[in-house]
């Protein structure tokens, strides 16, 4: 399977980009280590899978800043919703 294809059922099947369907994963994980509150956001950065701290708390800050600016709707159920109306660069809808 092409990358092409392998992107365009992913999107198809999940409303989502790939690098969007991760980028929330690693934000509901990252959320469940900060309320454990057992780690700094350093090492929930690393653990969750960015390859830097400065990455992974850049991310975390940009998803903090968008709940705020949506009047406190979680960054990650903003993105999942993001796909259900979106169409792709190619004019594929996002949604199943």
């Amino acid at each position: 399977m092409s990358r092409r294809t392998l992107t365009r059922h992913f999107a198809r099947a999940t409303g989502m980009s790939i690098t969007d369907w991760l980028t929330a994963e690693r934000l509901r994980r990252s959320q469940t280590l900060l309320e454990a509150g057992d780690l700094p956001v350093e090492q929930v950065a690393e653990a969750v899978g960015y390859l830097s701290a400065v990455t992974g708390a850049s991310s975390l800050k940009r998803a903090l800043a968008s709940a705020r600016r949506n009047g406190g709707v979680p960054f990650v159920a903003a993105l999942s919703r993001r796909g259900s109306h979106c169409r792709s660069r190619s004019g594929i809808s996002r949604h199943p």
